[in-house]
């Protein structure tokens, strides 16, 4: 078979590779004025920044207006269950992935189906909002001692199953015009400390992991973005978490694991990494992360954030215009 060839697009030449959050509900002419110097890949909005839907429509509008491109991805994570932005009850709750993937081994179809519905309806909310890339699902497994930061956001303990549902809820996303952005790989499960205080280090072998926690994310290497984890594996890098090792990028995310998408930090404010922010910054793009996730929305910051990063890589601009693909197949 041959190899879609995928053009670039002009409007997306001088872009930067970084995903800034912003303070409030409002864009502030300080966000908006370093915005447009700065041209930011895109932009992700937390519960700080929603209030009404007239509110979200207009900032999502605004920050798309800083940005001289057609196509400015606004993220939010809107999982369910403890990982909800939009506030209720203007949008309704939405059960978690542990809820959703109980029944699974009774009822797989069924439970299949529920799945994709539910991210289908959270997708339209999104969608009808201008918000355009959904960071979920979470494909990393249940264990007894996973740490309670992940567990009602995962959908089974068994790796087959979280691959399945994870399928399911990025159709679901797709299907009412969303990315999805699967998390976090090459899998969080395990970590028994919550990776925004400390940095979980895990000691199994890679024979172990190629077995359980690799496995939902290898299944949808085809989706068209991801998210690191920082979690250490010591079986593949002693030094370094995953969105800082190019080991564990370019050896197992990009060719042992084949995906081929668009790869994006996780938070780099989340205190699991060494070094001051913008270190973190130019750490993760060195790794091979396409992507630098930015959120806290502090101008400063920023502006020391994009100091000394490159404009965005041909690589990644190339996996932009196949995850647009992808959304309109």
């Amino acid at each position: 078979m041959t190899a879609k060839k995928i053009s670039i697009s002009p409007d997306i030449q001088v872009k930067l590779p970084i995903v800034f959050g912003i303070k409030e509900c409002v864009l502030s002419q300080a966000e908006a004025d370093f915005f447009r110097e700065s041209q930011p890949f895109g932009f992700i909005l937390f519960s700080r920044n929603l209030e009404a839907p007239d509110q979200i429509r207009k900032l999502t509008d605004d920050l798309k207006n800083c940005v001289e491109s057609g196509e400015v991805p606004i993220l939010i994570d809107e999982e369910g269950g403890s990982v909800q932005r939009l506030p209720q009850p203007l949008w309704p709750g939405r059960p978690s992935a542990l809820e959703l993937g109980l029944d699974f081994i009774e009822q797989p179809d069924q439970t299949r189906v529920r799945t994709r519905e539910n991210y289908f309806r959270i997708g339209q909310s999104l969608y009808a909002l201008g918000i355009s890339v959904n960071a979920a699902p979470v494909l990393d497994l249940q264990f007894p001692h996973t740490h309670e930061v992940i567990r009602d956001r995962s959908f089974n303990p068994n790796p087959d199953a979280v691959a399945t549902l994870g399928r399911a809820a990025a159709e679901g996303l797709r299907e009412a015009g969303v990315l999805p952005i699967m998390k976090h790989m090459p899998g969080h499960g395990r970590a028994t400390v919550d990776s925004h205080l400390e940095l979980p280090v895990l000691d199994h072998s890679l024979e172990e992991l190629r077995k359980s926690d690799f496995i939902p994310f290898k299944k949808n290497a085809d989706l068209p973005w991801a998210m690191t984890g920082h979690v250490q594996y010591n079986a593949i890098d002693s030094t370094y978490p995953a969105t800082l090792s190019s080991k564990l990028i370019h050896d197992f995310i990009r060719s042992e694991m084949q995906f081929q998408g668009l790869l994006i930090s996780d938070c780099l404010f989340m205190e699991a990494l060494p070094s001051d922010v913008p270190k973190r910054v130019q750490t993760c793009l060195d790794a091979g992360c396409d992507l630098a996730l930015h959120s806290h929305g502090d101008v400063k910051a920023m502006e020391d954030a994009i100091r000394n990063i490159p404009p965005l890589s041909d690589d990644a601009k190339k996996r932009w215009q196949a995850a647009l693909q992808w959304l309109r197949c």
